[in-house]
């Protein structure tokens, strides 16, 4: 854990958590640089008070590339009552601002925003500051980012490439990715308010096959028959596909995420 004093006239405390799950190295790499970076942590110390970095939150699960901590999912802390659990809580009550970092499989960089009743204001932030987005309305009330917006914090995940290895391409584009999100995430307003955006779209497989998407950004697939569908389902042109967009599916599974106002 790193600790970084700041302006002592802000009420404005940053958190930074990458690791939290042993298996995301990505995320991990990316802070480490950017704690690295002077000219980033001048302008973080203009804005906050104080700022925390953790990069290796789960170490033992990063050692031993596991997702878990002694089979445990840190990002579902709150029923939980031990040391490191503890820590993780206490930080997140001294911190007015929190970026949770974490990797996802076949994924762009993007900031994961559950559809409450302030996803409006992380919406407008993102498309204000050039940031990818994607609404979730599937979500697990005990990660550390609900949990945080419960106590009215300022809280954002933000989901880069990879899980179980690492990329050259991925840590590049990811720490770009990040620096905008870090430089610009003190002057987010958040308003409570009744969702106005729509949430990802969610396209399942209706047959066994090859799904792919064409150049027309329509969703073909391929069967073992050797008989191709096409379902011209994907209405927008800018999508992030949170998982495989060619692949094996089987009937019923989720081929990919869809999500407006997107630029990837």
């Amino acid at each position: 854990m790193k600790i970084i004093l700041g302006n002592p006239k802000s009420k404005k405390r940053l958190l930074v958590l990458a690791g939290v799950h042993g298996n995301e190295y990505t995320p991990c790499i990316v802070l480490n640089n950017i704690m690295q970076n002077e000219s980033i942590i001048s302008l973080l110390r203009e804005q906050y008070k104080s700022i925390t970095f953790i990069y290796n939150v789960n170490n033992d699960g990063l050692k031993n590339n596991t997702r878990e901590y002694t089979a445990i999912d840190l990002n579902r802390i709150y029923q939980y009552d031990f040391s490191l659990i503890d820590k993780i809580k206490d930080l997140v009550k001294e911190s007015t601002h929190i970026i949770d970092l974490h990797s996802s499989p076949h994924c762009g960089n993007f900031i994961l925003i559950n559809q409450t009743d302030t996803a409006n204001s992380y919406v407008e932030y993102a498309i204000n500051n050039g940031l990818n987005y994607l609404i979730y309305n599937q979500y697990s009330t005990l990660t550390i980012k609900h949990q945080s917006q419960l106590l009215n914090k300022i809280s954002v995940t933000f989901e880069m490439n990879g899980i179980d290895f690492v990329n050259f391409n991925n840590v590049k584009s990811a720490q770009i990715e990040l620096e905008k999100l870090i430089t610009t995430f003190h002057t987010i307003k958040i308003a409570k308010e009744e969702p106005k955006y729509k949430p990802q779209t969610m396209i399942n497989a209706v047959q066994d096959g090859i799904y792919y998407v064409n150049q027309f950004n329509e969703l073909n697939c391929l069967t073992l028959g050797n008989v191709r569908h096409t379902y011209k389902v994907l209405d927008d042109n800018d999508y992030i596909a949170t998982y495989p967009i060619k692949g094996y599916y089987t009937t019923g599974e989720m081929v990919l995420l869809v999500q407006k106002h997107n630029n990837i």
